[in-house]
């Protein structure tokens, strides 16, 4: 699982530099929405060991694997097991009046990606 992680934390990372994020949705089957399927605690165990893996490779990886990223990795390792996803965009003013933009990744209510401060965040999309 941690190849797995790390090839697609790199897929990832080239997809998010030369395609436009529409054309990554099509490729990973994503539409608009949250998942309306609860996982059971088998497949929340999976989309644990998913989290362990991105997490573990993303500080590892020579290049930047910030929480698009791995969020957009994170789903392409779910969608592959079948298992339900729902990826989470939002903002927030920082500070100094400047927007920040963040990404983070659940199956069911378990945050797998992207989960420190994603409370503070306003959700302006949703994918599954």
């Amino acid at each position: 699982m941690l190849l797995e992680a790390a090839f697609w934390l790199g897929v990832m990372r080239v997809a998010i530099r030369w395609l436009s994020f529409k054309q990554i949705v099509r490729v990973l089957r994503l539409t608009a929405g949250t998942s309306p399927r609860v996982p059971n605690a088998e497949e929340i165990k999976t989309a644990q060991q998913i989290r362990w893996a991105v997490e573990s490779m993303a500080p590892r990886i020579p290049w930047a694997t910030l929480c698009l990223v791995q969020g957009l990795a994170g789903a392409a390792m779910l969608r592959r097991r079948k298992l339900p996803l729902s990826l989470y965009f939002g903002v927030a003013r920082m500070e100094q009046g400047e927007f920040q933009a963040h990404a983070w990744l659940c199956c069911g209510n378990e945050v797998l990606t992207g989960g420190a401060g994603h409370q503070r965040f306003s959700v302006i999309a949703t994918y599954c």
